[in-house]
């Protein structure tokens, strides 16, 4: 591990997938985190005036992942060739501390093949007989620039083409063409494969957390700057009781609940 510098934001290409489908929560990005963001595209299926940077890929079906990150690929390197320190593939159900983010990956020497995710909350990545799979969830992970240029070198290439789509889950596709040239995952504290609050009272710096709706992503958002885990909790707290009233209301007295829908959108941004 390395300290040259700190990075800045510029350092980290974000690559956000989302889709026409699911565009109330790409929106919802760009309204609280990605703001924030310097070097960032939205790789969707979709033109839009809505969202900065958007690439369409026109792949829009799930089950064609793999070949929509396969064309993101291809499409970061004749763009940006490898010029890149790190890049972030992050879904758009996402949170990222941008700054948790930076401070955590400049202990790291991006001259060197990192391949970062979650490794300890997702018993998914390992098989029956407890044998680790080289693969990471696919909501959030890192590749730095040595990986990245390891990856397209493969990638170039008709068999490691082949290899690579032909797995229909992405993250695994992706960890597997790795491995084979002998790039393993490692876990990367504060990366959080599903929505767990409770995990944050034992992770000091947390960098990003999936499972998020457009509301409590912009709940989170109002109390990042804090970065304190007993404020986002607070903000959770009046999150959850402010739904409750309104699902409440909207069992009782509709036309009440959408006043009430009114005032927390105008509020509190839900």
């Amino acid at each position: 591990m390395q300290n040259p510098s700190l990075l800045n934001s510029d350092d980290v290409l974000v690559l956000i997938n989302t889709c026409e489908k699911y565009k109330k929560k790409a929106t919802a990005i760009s309204k609280t985190w990605g703001k924030r963001l310097k070097s960032f595209h939205y790789i969707t299926d979709y033109d839009t005036n809505d969202l900065p940077n958007v690439v369409n890929l026109k792949v829009s079906e799930y089950d064609q992942l793999t070949l929509k990150c396969f064309h993101m690929w291809k499409f970061v390197h004749e763009k940006y060739g490898t010029s890149k320190k790190w890049i972030l593939k992050i879904d758009d159900d996402c949170y990222l501390w941008i700054e948790n983010m930076l401070t955590a990956l400049s202990c790291y020497d991006h001259r060197q093949s990192w391949y970062f995710g979650n490794r300890l909350h997702c018993s998914q990545n390992k098989e029956k007989d407890g044998k680790d799979l080289n693969w990471v969830p696919g909501p959030a992970y890192f590749l730095s620039q040595k990986c990245f240029e390891e990856l397209i070198k493969i990638l170039s290439t008709e068999s490691g083409a082949n290899a690579y789509l032909c797995h229909k889950a992405e993250d695994i596709s992706l960890g597997q063409t790795l491995s084979s040239n002998t790039i393993f995952p490692v876990h990367l504290p504060g990366v959080f494969a599903a929505r767990k609050i409770k995990a944050l009272h034992s992770m000091p710096t947390p960098i990003a957390m999936t499972g998020m709706t457009p509301s409590l992503l912009r709940v989170f958002d109002l109390f990042w700057s804090s970065n304190n885990k007993m404020i986002i909790k607070m903000g959770l707290f009046l999150y959850r009781f402010h739904r409750k009233i309104f699902l409440f209301l909207e069992k009782r007295n509709p036309s009440l609940a959408k006043h009430y829908l009114k005032f927390l959108n105008q509020r509190m941004g839900f």
